[in-house]
This record gives structure tokens, C-alpha cells and sequence, in this order.
């Protein structure tokens, strides 16, 4: 459930991952990394790219995890562009 804080809206993990399209334990190591890793394809060759990014996470005292609405949709924005202009 997606809660307040700091006037600021944030996902649960479940919530940020669906939105995403991704397994929660991938959205966890997207935000440890900070950075997605992409596959990139050009005349049949495919190579692995990784693009920094950064999401924003607040944490409880009892390491619960929160994830920023606004880096979650800004992720799925890039995300699906990069989708659009392979396809």
C-alpha cells in the first residue's frame, strides 16, 4: 500500500515492481546498484548496457522499503521509450 511521507508519495515494493513490470527482488537490486541494465540490439547484434538511474527509497527503522513514486515513474517512462525506439 502506498503511503506518505515527507509530502512525498511512495510505492510498496509490490506496488513499485508491478508498476515496473519486474520481480521486487529486481527492483531491489536496480536501487542498490543504481543502475537497469539494458540489452541494446542493432543489425541482429545484442549487447548489455547499463544505464545509471537512481531510486529513490525510503526506509523504516525496521528496514521496510518504500519506493518513490515519482523515480518509479520516471523509470517506467525510460523504460518504456527505450521499448518504443527498438521496436
Amino acid at each position: 500500500m502506498a503511503k506518505f511521507v515527507d509530502e512525498e508519495l511512495y510505492y510498496s515494493p509490490l506496488e513499485a515492481s508491478q508498476r515496473l513490470r519486474v520481480s521486487s527482488k529486481t527492483l531491489q537490486r536496480w536501487a542498490e546498484t543504481g543502475s537497469v541494465s539494458v540489452w541494446e540490439g542493432t543489425s541482429g547484434n545484442r549487447k548489455k548496457n547499463k544505464k545509471q538511474m537512481t531510486i529513490k527509497v525510503h526506509q523504516t527503522p525496521t528496514g521496510y522499503r518504500y519506493y518513490s513514486q515519482a523515480s518509479i515513474d520516471q523509470l517506467s517512462d525510460q523504460l518504456k521509450n527505450k521499448l518504443n525506439n527498438e521496436g
